[in-house]
């Protein structure tokens, strides 16, 4: 409930992403990046495979764009 009232911040989806760049997802413990190089991995790779479907490309790039309220303090699932 506390996390599904979409009252903790309001920001676009590139301020979203730039956030990205200072998280780094304690659930992978094979990863010590910021999650922003996941995401443009994601993108990238659905990009080579999917040339034609830049809607897929855009969902990879934000897939996990969720993940910056672990900055704002709710648990990481490890």
């Amino acid at each position: 409930e506390k996390w599904c009232s979409f009252d903790k911040l309001e920001m676009t989806v590139m301020e979203a992403l730039d956030l990205l760049n200072t998280f780094v997802d304690h659930g992978d413990a094979t990863v010590d990046l910021p999650n922003i190089y996941h995401a443009f991995q994601t993108a990238e790779r659905i990009r080579e495979k999917h040339p034609d479907k830049d809607w897929l490309q855009l969902t990879g790039l934000i897939h996990d764009i969720g993940k910056i309220m672990g900055l704002y303090g709710q648990e990481q699932v490890r």
